[in-house]
């Protein structure tokens, strides 16, 4: 999907050899409750339980997008400092505005399904 919505930020991340791992677990599996104040964590958190596992992703890429062009500029060591910080510095209103912006292949939401229906244990 990164590489969909924002094709010269993700090659930048590859030629930097940085993985979703580097930026994504935290904000994953605590669904942002680590990275952003009680009230806009109760936002996404409202958000994801009626919207789905697509919201988690819609906001993912909106911090990202949120900081694009300083995320194309920098080197290795700064874009995971600002990926860390990143949820420190947005506020509320920019970051809902990102995820309204965001617009997701229609393909995607079947995918992920598929995805999810694959994992699943037998």
């Amino acid at each position: 999907l990164f590489s969909v919505i924002m094709p010269a930020l993700y090659s930048h991340f590859v030629n930097l050899q940085i993985s979703p791992e580097h930026y994504l677990i935290d904000w994953f599996y605590t669904i942002f409750g680590k990275s952003f104040s009680l009230r806009i964590v109760s936002r996404i958190w409202d958000s994801f339980f009626i919207e789905g596992e697509l919201f988690i992703f819609r906001t993912a890429l909106s911090i990202i997008s949120f900081y694009r062009s300083r995320l194309l500029k920098s080197n290795f060591e700064q874009c995971i400092i600002l990926l860390g910080s990143a949820c420190d510095h947005i506020t509320e209103e920019h970051l809902f505005k990102e995820i309204d912006k965001l617009t997701v292949p229609s393909y995607f939401p079947e995918y992920l399904d598929r995805i999810n229906n694959n994992n699943k244990i037998p």
